[in-house]
């Protein structure tokens, strides 16, 4: 069993209670379901029996609401899980609403009392919420708006390892809040293993999101919000520097964790951290939705700029090597690489963005990303036939990795109102880079100077639409439109049709690609609309 999902359910307990005929049937019928689908992944399609089992299983939950039981809220959270792999995404929205809701009704957000529960009646109840809470900060994107289970809400302790949990052991696992006040020090018990350290770091993720959020929005200098910035830097390093020994980073630990039964998880957590620390820098990446403003931008000391890129392109980096290192250990069938999968779009647009600031040689030229990206994605595809989730990004990462490189090095020409140009560079020049761009051999580029050009012409890529952007006679023939060649609605856009496709939207305001795909963490163009696209239907590329 991989700790990837938190388990929430003990097994002992389950099978003997089946045993005797007393499990609950809507439970049952979700399980059986959960397992159908992993042994035999076309079964998730429509029409299948785990689709009939689950429906009526949510039917029938749903009927009684009012009364539900614990059986109730635990098939609750395995439809939740089950809707979330087979990516039927507006499901997952609204029972996670609905499941956070009741348990704070019941006061399940607090801890129970000993003497009125068995040890592991009470870890299933902790497991219950943190399942919900980590749902939620997947799904929530960064927006405290749209979380159902704040961090504040949850008043139980850390799930505690599965070897005390299976064996109905009481649980001394510190509690989150603590952790946070405390730091990850207070974190350090022997009652924790991978699964509790990914909660403390789902709650990091959420505030590094929220932070890049509310910084994108300000006009003024992004320098003045350096101080919240490298607090949560401190926090992230923090966390992985307290990390216990058996959850270190380092090829030894690597090796001997990739082949446990929590090796996904293990993966998982790394993958996340690196992503949190190029979360955390990104808004000075110009051209990707989560950039700040051309104003901010503007007003920003290009030296803070250019140190911003490089922290996040080094962590992308970093990320990168970590999978190779993963593939090179040929781990077993990983149970989950759905977050992992998402991960590397994310770092092929980081990477994308800043590939100037890559060496022209060495173990980390664009060539060796390139085919160290190539080993990430064979990880994922002993998995993608599993979730169909993967899938589609699956797909997606597998045809751009080729593509990287192919974004010409944008161009140093310095801004019409700094030399009085009558005709400033078009933004195609702008974004593609013009015939006059210093050789590729040497490495001189200023990514301050090319942003700071980029703000005062006013003609970013972000000014144009895809299709416009496409038609401009400056648009060097032998250059591929990278941006353009993305089928970004296969990606964000998916089988579901969109609400928002409905809604008068104007092109400037700020809305994420699909309502319900917050979990990509708003990575990609910002040129592309794709609340316009809504009700698109996907295809899988034929293999």
């Amino acid at each position: 069993m991989d700790l990837t999902n938190c388990p929430t359910l003990h097994k002992a307990s389950v099978l003997a209670d089946w045993n005797r005929g007393q499990l609950d049937t809507n439970l049952l019928k979700v399980l059986c379901a959960t397992g159908l689908g992993y042994v035999l992944p076309q079964q998730r399609e429509a029409g299948s029996v785990c689709q009939s089992w689950v429906a009526e299983a949510q039917r029938a939950v749903l009927d009684k609401l009012g009364r539900i039981s614990l059986a109730g809220l635990h098939t609750v959270v395995l439809l939740i899980k089950f809707h979330y792999a087979s990516h039927t995404t507006e499901d997952t929205w609204i029972l996670i609403s609905i499941a956070a809701r009741l348990t704070l009704i019941k006061g399940l957000n607090y801890e129970q009392s000993p003497s009125a529960t068995s040890p592991v009646q009470q870890e299933c109840l902790r497991r219950l919420i943190w399942s919900i809470f980590y749902l939620d900060k997947i799904f929530s994107g960064g927006i405290d708006d749209l979380s159902v289970l704040p961090t504040s809400a949850v008043h139980v302790r850390l799930p505690c390892n599965d070897r005390r949990f299976q064996r109905g052991l009481s649980s001394s696992s510190p509690f989150l809040q603590d952790v946070l006040t405390n730091g990850p020090e207070d974190a350090t018990s022997s009652d924790m293993d991978v699964l509790a350290y990914r909660m403390i770091l789902f709650d990091i993720r959420h505030r590094v999101l929220a932070y890049t959020r509310r910084v994108k929005r300000q006009d003024s200098s992004l320098a003045e919000w350096e101080p919240e910035l490298l607090a949560l830097s401190r926090e992230l390093e923090r966390f992985g520097d307290t990390l216990p020994e058996e959850l270190q980073a380092g090829e030894d630990r690597l090796m001997f964790m990739c082949h446990s039964k929590d090796g996904t998880a293990y993966i998982t957590l790394y993958t996340m951290l690196y992503m949190c620390r190029c979360d955390l820098h990104r808004f000075v990446i110009p051209g990707i939705r989560e950039s700040a403003s051309s104003e901010a931008l503007a007003n920003t000391p290009p030296e803070y700029i250019n140190r911003c890129q490089k922290t996040c392109l080094d962590n992308a980096i970093k990320l990168c090597d970590f999978w190779s290192s993963v593939y090179r250990l040929d781990p077993p069938r990983l149970a989950d690489f759905t977050i992992n999968v998402v991960s590397m779009y994310q770092c092929i647009k980081v990477i994308d963005r800043l590939a100037h600031l890559l060496p022209q040689d060495g173990e980390h030229d664009l060539e060796n990303i390139k085919q160290k990206l190539q080993e990430a994605l064979s990880l994922a595809s002993q998995t993608r036939l599993l979730y169909p989730r993967i899938r589609t990004w699956f797909f997606e990462v597998e045809r751009l990795i080729p593509l990287l490189g192919q974004r010409r090095r944008p161009s140093l020409t310095p801004a019409a109102s700094d030399t009085g140009e009558a005709n400033p560079p078009t933004s195609a020049r702008v974004v593609l880079g013009s015939s006059d761009h210093p050789d590729s051999s040497t490495n001189v580029f200023d990514s301050g100077a090319w942003t700071r050009h980029w703000i005062a012409t006013g003609t970013g890529a972000a000014s144009y639409g895809a299709a416009s952007l496409a038609e401009m006679p400056d648009f060097p023939p032998n250059i591929v439109s990278y941006d353009n060649l993305l089928p970004n609605r296969e990606l964000l856009a998916t089988d579901f049709h969109d609400p928002g496709a409905a809604l008068n939207v104007p092109f400037g305001l700020d809305l994420p690609a699909s309502p319900f795909d917050l979990h990509l963490g708003a990575y990609g163009d910002a040129e592309f609309h794709p609340l316009f696209y809504g009700g698109c239907q996907t295809q899988e590329p034929e293999r």
